[in-house]
């Protein structure tokens, strides 16, 4: 429902964009809505795994320089551009995502629902903290 709503609120802006500068006739509407209705779900996607704003933000500059460096005006650009920024997303979330969790540390480390710690178990009885 957030894709289909982001999705209308994103054709209108950019429709309304390419009519107050005259480009509303150079557009190929099927391919722009195909790869805008595309967008709205990589970039959800993109959010709802990495819960940075900032990847939405890099995936959608290099959406904008392949779309305008490969001229993606017929429905093959469109898929191919789209396809090309999938895997970098996918890329770039899944070593953002390995970064994020190697600096959280040590003690960051779940397993099967205990946590733990220094190599010990923190939900187990016979755990017992380090003296200072």
């Amino acid at each position: 429902m957030a894709c289909i709503c982001t999705f209308g609120s994103w054709s209108l802006w950019h429709y309304m964009y390419f009519y107050l500068t005259n480009s509303l006739s150079m557009i190929n509407h099927v391919s722009f809505l195909v790869g805008l209705l595309g967008s709205c779900f990589i970039l959800g996607a993109i959010y709802k795994i990495s819960k940075s704003l900032w990847l939405c933000v890099l995936y959608h500059c290099i959406l904008n320089v392949l779309s305008q460096t490969l001229i993606a005006n017929s429905l093959k650009m469109v898929i191919i551009c789209n396809s090309i920024c999938i895997i970098l997303s996918i890329l770039i979330v899944r070593n953002y995502k390995m970064h994020v969790s190697s600096s959280l540390g040590y003690y960051s480390f779940r397993e099967k629902g205990h946590i733990i710690a220094g190599g010990q178990n923190l939900t187990s009885s016979s755990y017992k903290p380090h003296q200072i």
